[in-house]
């Protein structure tokens, strides 16, 4: 090189050549996460997928290889403090299984052996857990006896934080114990079982003094575990450790500068707790080891304590100091113990700011999903970006941590206070966890991009170390070229902290740092005040990014969804009350499984899933179900114009925001609201169709509506969309054939019988087509064995009949009428008049009523009613018949030429059970042609059957039954219209708009007794048209002088008039065709 050369004028040409190599190295972590990595799934920022990529260094290299330098005395020293800071992070990991198992325990309520065997095994590794507590304690205590004496006075932070921590575990364990009573209680239970069994050891087949031995063992266990004194007991095995006052300054010194800590964050409870345990626990260490503490430090401890009041350990343990410091150390703290006011007080303040502060972390919450997501998409890695990874990463600690230590405060502070939280404080709480659990799981969604910024954030700030750490080697040789001791020794703790920076990020390697630079700026003096705290900050930044993962799993700790369980029945109900969206509580079930899955016991987890459940199908989805129908029901009814629907007027709600929320995630299983809707009203719309049929279109219409607006996709329950097309059957009919006629009325031109009155919305109807299903059934041979029931049925109701007719009362008045009607043909005049008529039907009412005000002319008119009834189902059996018939016919080629099939088979030499079955075929079809072209006239049997009987000289007194047809006639017509009227009216009991069974009856007992001519030779019909035309002339001449009721009185008069003769005139149309099935000429 030569003399001229100046390498500050090509800082340019190692800037260009440092920003290619970074591009290079931004290149190859893009190409690698382009083949890793490909999110596909839609549920990655909700659920985590089966794997996750972690960033974890691990080397096989011991700590003595770690720590060699030239000065073989502080090598040990390292490797001494090193392995035991080591050890105590183990136990700080072990110590954490033992929280969850204490607390599995605790939450056992049943008092089975087994679980107690569980508790006992527990037990024992806790006892073998606290006994190496208290070795490492003693191991710890000495070591800083010994690095605070004459020959090594050396102050090392970390050793001091160890050394309070294994007290910090000690204590939590004790609050744990002391806050499950539960395993107190199962444990005495369990001591008075096996006390029971030394009263008589052989009973059991143990040995009383294996009985007795046990139970100094369980007893033991007692006093050493669930006395709330593993604490003390710890300080009473280093009493013996020879300290120095030396030793109680450099304890004081480190919990002084945690009380600056606290102090300088009072406004961040989340940085501060941590420390501020610490501080309470070491002031109660000094306290007892060396019998006195520094009094401006315990009241700074207790100005502290007045101030926050309580912290959360671990779980739902509330921690008040100030009453730890009571128990413990009451004389130096002034026994003053805090009482629940002032805890109540800094409870309302908290609950007060909880909107602000849950806005605010939500607001940095989203802001650090965008960033992060926006470094997904950079190109060129530049060195400001690997800063902003650093800040994005330290965030999110950050985040973790405040969310965390502010739920946890809120939720335990209440249940310890025993307030009772309202309604908003748990919508708020619950919404910061989910906030919690969506930026983990996001967090573990960009897996290879937080990968690959960890390790060039870890890069990063290690060249800053080294830049610092050679600025002050170089500093250290320019200024004393005599290199004391010291000196050396300062440049060799430099140098091995240089050398361990420029390895992997590893726990030991990091630690040996610490303590080395520690003991490098006691040394010498070349490190400034400002160079120690920013190579402070950047060695906790460093720790933290190289402990990424493991601090957010620790942050991370949903066990409060657990222990406050019942807050979620409260936030689910107020989600579905709101009208915003609820797709945010996949986010809380995702914090609820990561819980429920730490849980110790199968049986306590499964009891916690299944009350998690109970509650979503009562809270949210039973009332989104209820909400969708209603509002489709509304949509369905809307014309009804019920209530107003403006939703500017009564508010509007989204139905759909449950439906569109994505599985939810619970256990192994996963819950999809969508499909529980569906199936929700899949059930209700088959259920109620099926109740009410009749109701089938307004079902259909919400079944469309639900697809339309929500994308339901629910089942077609493909039911009829009226009555059932098979109606009664008709061998139900065949066996109450007696009931039948008399509660359907039967309809001439249609062949129907209509119900006559139904306690439900709608009237059964039977026609030919129920007939022919039936027939279709059942088979053919249901006819005759109907129509011989039909005869049964007559053979009673003809008997009731002629009793009728061969009563005194109405024989002797029948003559009377008959002679009236010889009279009058011999005069010439009209042989029946329409005033006889009336005044027969007048004189039978004479003869008494009924308690429904029926005359016994009424009761004979509804006997021929029920009369003609069963003949007209005898017609409608035959009718179905051949509608069946026709049907089955539909199938062969042509009824006039049948195919011969038996003589087929035979010719194409088919076994005899073809031939067999070819026969049968043909009788069949045979059958069938004979039924469908001949068919039976079952009214002529039934005309034949009773004929020889009614016309007998015997049966007299049946001839005169066509005298009183006229008198029945004029019941049937005031009759009908009455039914008619019923119609429109609000009751409808009773109304009926047909009734030809009457018609039917009367043409059929006409040819019984073969009395056409005589019932033709009243002119009964033309001597009512008459009389009607008489009535209505005169009511129209009669004069009503201007009166308006008088005019009313003469419509109404008219409009009696054309009713009566129009039922008169359908009655003249039904008799005359009901006449024809009998073979009676109609005159």
């Amino acid at each position: 090189m030569t003399p001229t050369w100046n390498s500050k004028k090509d800082e340019s040409i190692y800037k260009a050549a440092g920003a290619m190599h970074l591009r290079k190295y931004g290149e190859f972590f893009e190409n690698l996460l382009e083949k890793s990595w490909k999110g596909d799934s839609t549920l990655e920022y909700i659920i985590e997928g089966p794997l996750r990529l972690v960033y974890k260094t691990t080397e096989d290299i011991g700590i003595l290889s770690l720590v060699e330098m030239e000065n073989k005395v502080l090598s040990k020293l390292l490797a001494a403090v090193a392995g035991t800071c080591r050890e105590i992070r183990l136990l700080k990991v072990e110590a954490a299984g033992f929280y969850a198992k204490l607390f599995a325990h605790g939450e056992r309520m049943d008092d089975d052996l087994a679980g107690v065997a569980k508790l006992l095994s527990d037990l024992l590794d806790l006892s073998v857990f606290t006994n190496r507590m208290s070795a490492v304690v003693h191991l710890t205590t000495q070591q800083l006896a010994s690095l605070s004496g004459a020959v090594h006075e050396i102050y090392l932070p970390v050793l001091l934080e160890g050394f309070i921590d294994l007290f910090v575990i000690l204590v939590t364990l004790d609050e744990i114990v002391d806050a499950q009573p539960a395993i107190l209680d199962q444990w005495k239970k369990y001591r008075m079982h096996v006390r029971s069994m030394m009263h008589n050891p052989s009973q059991f087949g143990v040995a009383g003094t294996k009985l007795e031995t046990f139970d100094h063992l369980l007893k033991d266990l007692q006093e050493k575990l669930l006395r709330k004194n593993m604490f003390l007991k710890a300080i009473e095995h280093v009493m013996d450790v020879n300290k120095g006052a030396v030793m109680s300054e450099q304890i004081v010194s480190y919990l002084k500068n945690m009380i600056t800590d606290v102090e300088s964050k009072s406004n961040d409870c989340a940085a501060l707790n941590r420390n501020w345990i610490r501080a309470n626990v070491g002031v109660a260490v000094v306290i007892k080891l060396f019998g006195a503490c520094d009094r401006k430090l315990i009241k700074r401890v207790t100005e502290a304590n007045k101030r926050f009041y309580a912290v959360t350990l671990v779980g739902n343990v509330m921690w008040v100091p100030s009453k730890f410091l009571s128990d413990v150390v009451p004389k130096e703290t002034g026994n003053a113990v805090l009482g629940p006011q002032l805890g109540e007080k800094i409870l309302q303040a908290r609950t007060q700011r909880l909107p602000v502060t849950v806005n605010n972390l939500i607001q940095r919450g989203t802001s650090w999903c965008v960033e992060m997501q926006s470094i997904v998409t950079r190109t060129n890695l530049q060195v400001s970006d690997i800063g902003q990874k650093r800040t994005l990463l330290t965030d999110l600690l950050a985040l973790l941590s405040q969310m965390r230590e502010t739920v946890a405060f809120v939720t335990n502070l209440h249940a310890s206070l025993s307030r009772p939280m309202n309604r908003g404080t748990v919508q708020l709480i619950c919404r910061l966890m989910e906030l919690q659990k969506s930026l983990q799981t996001m967090f573990y969604a960009l897996g290879p991009v937080v990968v690959q910024s960890q390790a060039q954030v870890l890069q990063y700030l290690a060249y800053y170390m080294l830049v610092m750490l050679e600025t002050a080697r170089k500093a250290l040789v320019q200024r004393d070229k005599g290199y004391s001791k010291d000196r050396l020794d300062a440049l060799s703790l430099i140098g091995l902290s240089m050398r361990l920076i420029g390895g992997p990020a590893s726990a030991d390697r990091r630690l040996i740092v610490r303590c080395a630079l520690a003991c490098a700026t006691q040394l010498t003096d070349t490190f400034r005040e400002e160079d120690v705290v920013k190579l402070r900050f950047l060695l906790d930044s460093y720790d933290a990014v190289a402990e990424l993962y493991e601090l957010v799993d620790e942050h991370g700790d949903y066990s409060l969804l657990l222990h406050h369980q019942n807050m979620l029945p409260a936030y689910l109900s107020s989600v579905v009350d709101g009208n915003t969206g609820v797709c945010h509580i996949a986010h809380l079930f995702a914090a609820f499984n990561s819980a429920v899955g730490e849980q110790e016991f199968a049986e306590l987890r499964v009891k916690r899933i299944a009350e998690l459940r109970e509650s979503l199908v009562k809270n949210v989805l039973k009332p989104a179900c209820h909400e969708i129908e209603t509002s489709l029901r509304l949509h369905v009814h809307a014309h009804l114009k019920l209530d107003s629907t403006n939703p500017f007027n009564i508010g509007a709600k989204d139905g759909g925001r449950v439906v569109r929320v994505p599985p939810l995630p619970l256990a192994e299983n996963m819950i999809c609201t969508k499909r529980f809707v569906e199936h929700y009203l899949n059930d209700m719309f088959y259920n109620l169709t099926t109740v009410a049929l009749h109701d089938w279109r307004t079902y259909r219409t919400m079944h469309a509506l639900a697809s339309y607006k929500m994308g339901l996709d629910t089942v077609q329950d493909h039911l009829p969309t009226q009555t059932l097309e098979q109606g009664l059957d008709a061998l139900e009919i065949m066996r109450n054939i007696h009931v039948f006629v008399s509660r359907y009325l039967y309809n001439l031109n249609t062949q129907t019988f209509v119900e006559h009155s139904s306690g439900n919305k709608h009237l059964n109807t039977i026609g030919i087509r129920h007939i022919a299903n039936s027939i279709r059934t059942h088979g053919t041979g249901i006819m005759s064995t109907t129509v011989n029931f039909v005869y049964q049925f007559l053979r009673v109701k003809l008997h009731t009949f002629s009793q009728f007719l061969f009563d005194e009362h109405i024989k002797s008045r029948l003559m009377r009428d008959i002679r009236f009607v010889r009279a009058q043909r011999e005069a010439g005049a009209a042989p029946y008049t329409y005033e006889r008529a009336e005044k027969f039907q007048k004189g039978i009412r004479k003869l008494g009523m009924t308690a429904d005000g029926l005359s016994y002319l009424d009761q004979f008119r509804q006997l021929i009613t029920q009369i003609g009834n069963a003949l007209g189902y005898v017609r409608l059996i035959r009718s179905g018949g051949l509608h069946a018939s026709s049907n089955a016919v539909s199938f062969l080629p042509d009824i006039e030429r049948t195919v011969p099939f038996e003589s087929l088979c035979r010719g194409l030499n088919y076994s005899a059970t073809t031939q067999a079955a070819a026969r049968r075929l043909e009788n069949d079809i045979d059958d069938l042609v004979r039924n469908f072209t001949e068919g039976i006239q079952y009214f002529k049997l039934l005309v034949d059957v009773f004929a020889s009987a009614f016309r007998d000289a015997k049966s007299y007194h049946l001839q005169q039954f066509y005298a009183i047809v006229p008198p029945l006639t004029l019941s049937f017509v005031d009759n009908s219209v009455s039914n008619k009227e019923k119609m429109f009216k609000k009751n409808q009991t009773g109304a009926a708009f047909t009734d030809d069974g009457f018609a039917m009856g009367i043409a059929y007992i006409n040819a019984l007794l073969d009395q056409s001519s005589e019932l033709d030779g009243l002119h009964w019909f033309k001597t009512v048209e008459q009389h009607v035309a008489q009535e209505r002339l005169a009511a129209e001449r009669k004069d009503d002088n201007g009166d308006e009721k008088l005019q009313q009185t003469r419509a109404l008069t008219l409009q009696r008039l054309t009713e009566r003769n129009a039922e008169f005139q359908l009655l003249y149309y039904s008799l005359s065709g009901a006449r024809v099935f009998f073979k009676q000429p109609d005159t």
